[in-house]
């Protein structure tokens, strides 16, 4: 037979592996095994074999490495939750304090992965738990073990026992102690029902005898391909069938890191080949030192990788159709979703073979607001059951409720808001989905329904949805969680019953840790993949994101009860282990790739430092790499002011508030206070009408407190006789007895704040600010009784006046007007203009033109409204004399409170006796302010004093922050 052509060095790995069985290989194909570290590297290898086949023949039997030692060791695969559920039972009968299970779940992981690994590396669990209180102990009890091995286990135990004795250091030799006896007993129960986890199967491989491995060895020859990293358990099966000569071994290298002794990417293989020899005339291959293009890409943000992807292959003039010609390799799998999306429309094929984690997942979310909406509800002491309005709104605003309720969840949504209901009963939703989500689950069994429910109402609108490219995917998310959800049913079932609380800690804990798997056409197309899948398998372009040095290698290798020296010692995988097999890893997939994009994120976040990976500095410093840094251009951008000039259209609306305009409207003080504060906000408010977006108070805001104030003082006052408008010292201190405030302030309460229409209880701190709102109604009515014997003319009665203003386009009469709170007089004294406050508001201004100075960052609003308010009642009741004031009344309570204004310079201020004198100043103004508005020469615009912007509600339009 002829020798392998040297251009095979040029071929990919599998296909060179696949044209030499072909040639030299003799026999029946049908009696090969062929064992691979992965399933989907023996996919490629077969379709290699098709290729290169001379005849049509019977496939070889292709097998992954976890298969073949199941086969073998007469075990099947245990489920983890059976197998996690099962430890806590044992865990739970040895410990003296045994911890619940959704506690326990996070240990119960780590401790099976420890007993896997142990099992794999043939370790002694007895000897490796053993708890050492004298160090003289250790040469006694490790008898056998290498003297190095015996330095680093002192080294643990010496570290361990000094300083004081901590609840840590307790809690640890406890579990350290029991590690062993949860480890025969748990390996017992399984073997008993004839399964195992991983690294059990693999034991038992490593320990059976080889006449016992021989009655379950039904082919005549192994070929083992492509492995790295052994473990002792795998050496020693490869060790058996090699001596018995059944055992070929072809390994998938380069020939510069198997020759460098200092490169870490072939440190398990320069010693596999020496144990484990391939055939000498495979070959070896040497493309590490051949041409090709490497680019390194620093791009600050994961966007910005995945926007590159689409330029790379954007750049592409043909499709790309082979599996082997462009890979996308994920280091980070977080970024997968915003890869996908951003591949350009060339792309049709893509193949995915990689985990998703299901907590990226929108179902996730879904699921997470469901058993937060339960685990958050509440019952109060009348027995009356409720969930609180963030999650039912969570709930209500998630994409999956919109798809799958026929309701109007919107208005569902608009309807809690708009009432403020904290807490929403279930008999609050009328029938229909809302009423299948939200109702009340008391058992665990009644949960495991209810959320097998709602799945199912999704699934069944996904299945009746066609056309959407993510809907196939979405289907699997939720086939994922409904097997976990049954598999825990059925194992919660024979068990003892769980707390609700619980179980749902426990649920949302394990679909935390699974992985979406994503089917696709894995021989043809784009593919995408994550680092581990890239095993074997060699593309002509190779495309590689996150390239990070806390991604690429990993900066962890996970969680585990074995401290670093006691792995060390036995020979346990270790952080330098991890890092030779991850250099392996990436070597391995650029080494015959002929361009190599190498992409990582620059800027740092979170935990992650933004720093490139060690492999891209050797990649630059050995091979010539270059490293791109995409220019952008960045500049500060400059805030455009925000002008808007008066068109017809918008002088057209501003004649809604002039004389013979319909609907009778008119400029209130407010909206006058708001145009000299900031012209934009008045056109925003009054023109544009734009409306803040309602919220749901959860206690009553500072506009609610005066409006219930002012209309609860107005509903009492009614009660006062109406036989004569004088109103005695007597009438008044007559509001403040029996339960007549408490009842007129509650029925103002609930009507303003649940705007129901129905009896709801005032609950939480709503009863602190009722106490509050009761103490200033009863100061008010006794200030209200030391002025007395008062008349009362008016209480929020609205009063209009209209003001001519001469404008471009003619005289216009324009509408002012308002509700003033309260036109009194008492006896002997003058007609008061009243205005309540709830506020901290001041009475104290320096003149009638700095009322309408908008320069001013603090300009008396509160004396500008009541001066309006002073001038409607004039308009009236032109000659009678009438002096406004404020009821501030939370400084009601201090002494010598007056309610008149003081104006006037610092230090010389002095009360304002009498509005009349400032009238003709004040009108003025006030229709130089009104002539501005309606000058189409003067835009909208924003204020210059931006501390007007700090609590506006259009801030974020003006991008005032």
């Amino acid at each position: 037979m002829q020798p392998i052509k040297k251009d095979k060095e040029q071929m990919m790995f599998l296909e060179a592996l696949a044209r030499y069985i072909t040639e030299k290989a003799e026999g029946d194909p049908a009696g090969r095994c062929f064992v691979f570290p992965n399933r989907r590297s023996g996919l490629f290898f077969k379709r290699f074999l098709v290729k290169h086949s001379p005849v049509t023949q019977w496939s070889p039997r292709i097998v992954t490495i976890n298969e073949l030692m199941t086969e073998l060791s007469g075990y099947q695969q245990a489920d983890p939750l059976d197998m996690l559920f099962a430890l806590h039972d044992i865990y739970t009968a040895k410990a003296t304090f045994p911890e619940p299970f959704d506690t326990f779940y996070a240990w119960g992981e780590m401790m099976i992965s420890d007993f896997d690994t142990l099992d794999k590396y043939l370790v002694d669990p007895d000897a490796i738990f053993r708890n050492i209180r004298e160090l003289k102990e250790i040469d006694e009890e490790f008898g056998g073990l290498e003297e190095e091995q015996v330095v680093f286990i002192r080294k643990f135990w010496r570290s361990f026992h000094q300083g004081d004795v901590t609840k840590e250091k307790e809690l640890f030799l406890a579990t350290w102690k029991l590690l062993p006896e949860l480890y025969h007993a748990l390996k017992k129960q399984l073997a008993e029902k004839g399964e195992g986890y991983e690294g059990m199967m693999y034991r038992a491989v490593a320990e059976a005898d080889m006449a016992a491995l021989s009655e379950r060895l039904v082919d005549k020859q192994y070929y083992f391909i492509g492995f790295n990293a052994l473990s002792k358990s795998e050496k020693m099966l490869f060790g058996k069938l090699q001596k018995r000569g059944i055992a070929s071994f072809f390994w998938d290298y380069d020939e510069e890191y198997i020759t460098d002794s200092s490169m870490e990417a072939g440190r398990f293989l320069r010693e596999n080949i020496v144990q484990f020899p391939p055939p000498i005339d495979l070959g070896v291959f040497n493309n590490l030192k051949s041409d090709r293009e490497i680019r390194i890409f620093d791009l600050p943000s994961d966007i910005l990788q995945s926007k590159t992807i689409h330029k790379l292959l954007s750049e592409r003039n043909n499709t790309i159709t082979e599996a082997n010609d462009t890979a996308i390799i994920a280091c980070d799998e977080n970024v997968l979703m915003p890869v996908l999306v951003s591949l350009p429309e060339q792309v049709d094929l893509v193949n995915i073979t990689m985990g998703y984690p299901f907590s990226n997942t929108p179902l996730f979310s879904f699921v997470e607001s469901i058993l937060r909406l339960h685990r958050n509800k509440r019952i109060s002491k009348s027995g009356s059951f409720g969930f609180y309005n963030k999650d039912v709104l969570s709930v209500l605003n998630h994409q999956y409720f919109k798809l799958i309720s026929d309701d109007s969840p919107a208005a569902v949504a608009d309807k809690i808001i708009y009432e403020n209901r904290v807490y929403v009963k279930p008999s609050f939703f009328n029938g229909g989905f809302t009423s299948v989500v939200f109702r009340e689950v008391t058992t665990v069994d009644q949960l495991c329904r209810y959320l097998d429910e709602l799945l199912r109402h999704i699934l069944g609108r996904l299945l009746n949805e066609e056309g959407h490219q993510y809907r196939e995917l979405e289907k699997e998310y939720i086939l994922v969680v409904q097997g976990r959800l049954n598999k825990l049913s059925q194992i919660i079932a024979e068990r003892q019953e769980l707390e609700p609380e619980t179980f749902m800690r426990l649920f949302r804990k394990i679909m935390w840790n699974q992985r979406i798997p994503f089917t696709g056409e894995p021989l043809a197309g784009l593919q995408v993949m994550g680092i581990l899948e890239t095993r074997l398998l060699d593309f002509e372009n190779v495309i590689m994101l996150s390239v990070n040095e806390d991604v690429m290698p990993k900066s962890s290798s996970g969680s585990t009860f074995i401290p670093y020296s006691m792995r060390y010692a036995y020979g346990l995988p270790v952080r330098e282990d991890m890092d030779a097999i991850y250099a392996y890893y990436f070597y391995r997939i650029i080494q015959r790739a002929r361009k190599v994009d190498l992409l990582f994120k620059s800027a740092s976040e979170g935990v992650r430092s933004g720093e490139m990976s060690r492999y891209l500095y050797q990649m630059q410093y050995n091979y010539n790499a270059k490293v791109i840094s995409p220019v952008m251009p960045v500049s500060a951008l400059e805030t455009k002011a925000i002008i808007i000039e008066k068109t017809p259209e918008i002088l057209a609306k501003l004649e809604r508030f002039t004389e013979g305009a319909e609907g009778d409207r008119y400029l209130s003080p407010s909206a006058l206070n708001t145009y000299i504060e900031c012209s934009l906000k008045f056109y925003f408010r009054k023109i544009a009408q734009i409306r803040e977006q309602e919220e749901l108070l959860e206690e009553l805001d500072a506009i609610g407190f005066g409006n219930i104030l002012h209309k609860t003082i107005h509903l009492l006052y009614e009660q006062l006789p109406a036989s004569h408008r004088q109103i005695t010292r007597e009438e008044l201190l007559g509001l403040c007895s029996g339960d007549l405030l408490d009842k007129k302030l509650e029925e103002v309460f609930v009507s303003e704040y649940f705007r129901s229409g129905k009896s709801r209880t005032i609950e939480g701190r709503n009863l602190v600010i009722l106490a509050i709102l009761k103490k200033y109604l009863l100061k008010i009515i006794e200030t209200d009784a030391t002025i007395a014997p008062l008349e009362l003319v008016s209480m929020e009665e609205e009063y209009i006046m209209e003001r001519g203003i001469a404008t471009p386009a003619g005289r216009l009469s324009v509408r002012i007007g308002g509700k003033i709170d309260r036109v009194d007089k008492p006896v002997g004294d003058i007609t008061r203009i009243i205005d309540y406050k709830t506020g901290g508001s001041e009475l104290k201004f320096e003149s009638i033109a700095s009322l309408f100075d908008r320069e001013q960052k603090k300009r008396n609003k509160e004396a500008f409204q009541a001066f309006v308010y002073a001038s409607l009642y004039l308009d009236q009741h032109p000659d009678e004399p009438v002096q406004p004031g404020l009821y501030v009344v939370r400084k009601m309570f201090g002494e010598d409170y007056s309610t008149r204004f003081m104006m006037g310079s610092s230090g010389k201020k002095q009360p304002l006796l009498s509005f009349n004198e400032y009238t003709e100043e004040f009108n003025e103004h006030l229709s130089a302010i009104l002539t501005e508005i309606y000058d189409p020469g003067v835009p909208f615009v924003q204020t210059e004093v931006t501390d007007h912007c700090k609590y506006c509600d259009f801030k974020e339009i003006c991008d005032r922050h």
